[in-house]
């Protein structure tokens, strides 16, 4: 560059760009900056020990035991196709930093019978997620966290109930002529201000579905129950998922529709009657 022209810029007050100069890092930065890669290795080290200390644990033999005993709900009976997946709860000192994939070094999964179910060789020291849930998935999982065997050979115990069983929502699906649709394949979609909620049912014979409702109490928002009500759409076909399993979405299918206004399902039983499809 011209030297008069970079004294005239310099004096205007723009920087020529042999002058110019990047900014300096700031000594903040560079300290948060090395934190967090102390901080990764740190962590990344702690699960590696804790990894290596369970499969030690198992070597050598130095296991117990969960024994499970799975009583009915006062008033009903079992219900079939339990099942048990009993995790371990990973410590927070041994929490994997960012970047770390969780691998669990034990996991077992099994079925519950007559009620009874042993979870064995257990690594000493864990403590333990255990999940119990119906295999047609009519209720959600009863869900505990416990210490797990101490000793070895220890046999620790657990005594559950499966949780209450989703409320049933049942109805007929009608044309415009007012007749029954049966045996089709049906996409229900539930709807409040705060909550949406879909549904893949299929009608019988006399054009009938019966469906749980897959929303556990602690996923409502609060005071649904008194909230205006629910808007249910149904349309003839299936649900349309579209993304990665990570994140994905789910689309009604276009069509003629039916729709109703109705109230949360809370009850063990809810019918909202006949549905009539009619254009959009």
């Amino acid at each position: 560059m011209n030297t008069l022209l970079r004294i005239a810029l310099l004096f205007l007050g723009f920087p020529s760009q042999a002058c110019a100069q990047p900014p300096a890092p700031q000594p903040q930065l560079l300290t948060e900056s090395l934190r967090a890669r102390q901080d990764a290795a740190v962590a990344k080290l702690a699960w590696q020990q804790h990894l290596a200390d369970n499969q030690r644990k198992i070597k050598n033999g130095d296991t117990g035991r969960l024994v499970i005993a799975v009583k009915p709900r006062p008033g009903h009976a079992l219900p079939p196709n339990l099942r048990a997946r009993v995790t371990e709860r990973v410590p927070l000192h041994a929490q994997p930093g960012a970047g770390i994939q969780i691998t669990h070094h034990f996991v077992q999964t099994g079925n519950v019978v007559d009620g009874h179910i042993t979870v064995t060789g257990i690594p000493i020291g864990l403590a333990l997620d255990v999940e119990i849930w119906p295999g047609d998935e009519s209720a959600p999982p009863s869900r505990y966290n416990i210490a797990g065997p101490t000793k070895r050979g220890q046999a620790t115990a657990l005594s559950t109930s499966p949780a209450q069983p989703f409320p049933l929502l049942a109805g007929r699906l009608l044309d415009a002529a007012g007749d029954a649709i049966c045996n089709q394949d049906l996409a229900l979609e539930l709807r409040t201000k705060k909550l949406l909620y879909q549904m893949q049912v299929r009608t019988d014979g006399e054009g009938r579905f019966l469906t749980p409702v897959r929303v556990t109490p602690h996923d409502l928002p609060g005071q649904i129950n008194r909230s205006p009500p629910a808007a249910i759409t149904a349309v003839r076909g299936k649900l349309i998922r579209k993304g990665s399993y990570r994140l994905w979405t789910t689309e009604m299918p276009a069509g003629v529709c039916a729709t109703a206004q109705i109230y949360w399902p809370w009850a063990v039983l809810t019918d909202i009657g006949d549905l009539r499809l009619a254009a959009k």
